[in-house]
């Protein structure tokens, strides 16, 4: 298969490079870790090698479809600098109201 062209622009001084991840078709592994990549995960690479999103140091992102801005209070509440524990404790509340719906229709459309 033949590999993606990825133009080479000169970076600005002391830019980060450009970050392009890819969702997978195939399974693949993580060069650093050995981690099997199952289809539809993502990937970076570096010097040709493939990178998981932890290794590569970008798990923390989310994935955004095009178009799709909606993020959830959790995601904006870890952009706000929570960390992962105490933005879950802060929509727990939230996430049991609307799980006690999924469970009792009748209640919640009163």
């Amino acid at each position: 298969m033949k590999q993606p062209e990825v133009s080479k622009q000169p970076e600005a001084a002391g830019a980060a490079p450009e970050l392009i991840v890819f969702s997978i078709l195939r399974a693949s592994q993580c060069s650093q870790c050995k981690t099997k990549l199952e289809s539809g995960s993502f990937l970076t690479l570096e010097k040709g090698q493939p990178l998981c999103m932890i290794c590569a140091d970008v798990d923390h992102l989310v994935f955004l479809p095009r178009g799709d801005t909606a993020l959830t209070l959790y995601d904006k509440l870890l952009m706000q600098g929570l960390d992962r524990s105490e933005a879950r404790v802060a929509v727990e509340d939230k996430i049991e109201e609307v799980l006690s719906s999924w469970e009792n229709p009748e209640a919640s459309n009163r």
